[in-house]
């Protein structure tokens, strides 16, 4: 919603994308979309009840689909994934360090791979630096 400015705009956004979601955040708090704007609802009722769902409710997880998974499924999740782990570091695996259980995947966590910072040297200014004259260390 950061790309639309303002509240209003926000407001367009989600009723452009997400309308159907919308009307049914609104009628579990009693009010009807076509109220907005009037003496009874304005803009900003409709806007603030659409930043301040629930994340479990359908527009809650319209616009944010790593929400799919609350604090219950993810308090299991962890539980699981210690039980594998206390399961496995009884085994001979365990011993060589190998075969380690993965963690159940979570929606929204990527998954833990090897980055790289910075940049590779070239190879002929490697070898310069390497052929440098070096001095000894001062102990």
């Amino acid at each position: 919603m950061d790309r639309w400015p303002g509240k209003i705009g926000q407001l367009a956004y989600v009723l452009a994308h997400h309308r159907t979601q919308v009307e049914a955040e609104l009628i579990r708090n009693g009010i009807r979309l076509r109220w907005m704007g009037t003496p009874q609802v304005s803009w900003r009722d409709v806007w603030a009840l659409t930043v301040t769902c629930d994340p479990q409710s359908p527009l809650g997880l319209a616009l944010s689909p790593d929400n799919v998974w609350g604090l219950r499924e993810q308090l299991l999740a962890a539980a699981v994934d210690a039980l594998r782990l206390l399961w496995w570091a009884q085994t001979a695996d365990a011993e060589k360090n190998r075969n380690r259980p993965k963690p159940i995947p979570r929606p929204g966590v990527k998954k833990a791979g090897r980055t790289t910072r910075g940049q590779a040297m070239p190879l002929e200014e490697l070898k310069r630096q390497l052929a440098l004259p070096r001095s000894p260390i001062d102990s």
